[in-house]
């Protein structure tokens, strides 16, 4: 899993720079990195990517306001916006 510095691990490829904008693939997501989730309900999530599987199917996210730290699966159709003043 890449880390906040942008510096992959063994087999795979650093992110690129924080980007606004929604983003489908979770593994291109760094630690540190703000986002808001999105349900199909209208339930929404804003916090930091605590841990991204490698596959990019399920984030850990520590949600803002002392909220905790929360696992999603990208399979629950969330749409995912990155904070552009993340980093």
């Amino acid at each position: 899993m890449a880390t906040s510095q942008g510096v992959g691990l063994p087999g795979k490829a650093p992110h690129a720079p924080a980007h606004p904008g929604t983003v489908s693939n979770w593994s291109e997501l760094v630690v540190g990195e703000r986002v808001l989730l999105v349900g199909a309900g209208r339930d929404r999530f804003t916090g930091a990517v605590d841990d991204v599987s490698a596959d990019g199917t399920v984030m850990w996210l520590v949600l803002e306001d002392g909220d905790g730290r929360r696992l999603f699966h990208q399979a629950d159709s969330y749409q995912t916006i990155v904070d552009p003043n993340s980093r």
